[in-house]
């Protein structure tokens, strides 16, 4: 996305879009056959049953209709790259997106951060959904703590996956389109120099944002 990215930013960066290439990768594949076995069926003596036909263009077509939806996740993140990041905390941040916070008023809340608005936002508001398929509503406020560079968020969500790789929601999974916004906030995060993360915690996945805090401002002496 950007140019001259921090390593491990552009690592991230990198990851990201390789998940992209690969869940782009089944849908594409799928049609490619489907057209294939059409052509080497209508080629045939004995021809194609046009039922048959229909049955592999419907599937050509649902395949082509989801990889389009995920072309679209291209763009999203084109405009997250081109979105100007703003300092702002984590309470103004969190009120700009109607996402409650357990302790407003603490340290970690008013701590100054550097974060695209609209895209932290969406991201937060994405997450919230998702924490909010748990069965204790009290799990959708975020819960922020204060660490020496860096400020973390999380929301406690539904129960953990059964094979144990919780991270994997993050990585555009096939077949499970809920799990789309997931990756698009993690792509706002890292965006900011931040990381999303889901995690197994008491039996319920934990997904925890994570934000350098903003640098300090240059004193007189300093300039």
């Amino acid at each position: 996305m950007a140019s001259a990215l921090p390593p491990d930013l552009a690592a991230e960066t990198a990851r990201t879009l390789r998940a992209l290439r690969h869940a782009l990768a089944d849908p594409l594949s799928s049609a490619s056959l489907n057209l294939d076995l059409v052509e080497r069926r209508a080629l045939s003596p004995a021809g194609a049953e046009p039922t048959w036909v229909v049955e592999r263009v419907r599937a050509t077509q649902a395949d082509l209709g989801e990889a389009a939806r995920l072309l679209d996740l291209l763009l999203r993140l084109a405009e997250i790259d081109e979105e100007v990041p703003e300092e702002t905390s984590l309470r103004e941040a969190c009120g700009a997106a109607g996402v409650a916070l357990a302790l407003p008023e603490s340290p970690a809340a008013s701590a100054r951060l550097r974060l695209r608005p609209r895209s932290t936002s969406e991201a937060l508001r994405d997450i919230v959904r998702f924490s909010s398929r748990a069965a204790d509503s009290s799990s959708t406020e975020g819960r922020a703590v204060l660490e020496a560079e860096s400020v973390t968020l999380s929301f406690e969500g539904p129960e953990a996956t059964a094979d144990g790789r919780p991270g994997m929601l993050l990585d555009l999974p096939h077949g499970l389109e809920e799990a789309e916004p997931l990756y698009v906030a993690r792509a706002a995060a890292e965006a900011d120099g931040g990381t999303l993360r889901l995690q197994e915690r008491g039996g319920r996945l934990v997904a925890i944002f994570s934000w350098p805090l903003a640098p300090a401002p240059r004193s007189r002496e300093d300039v």
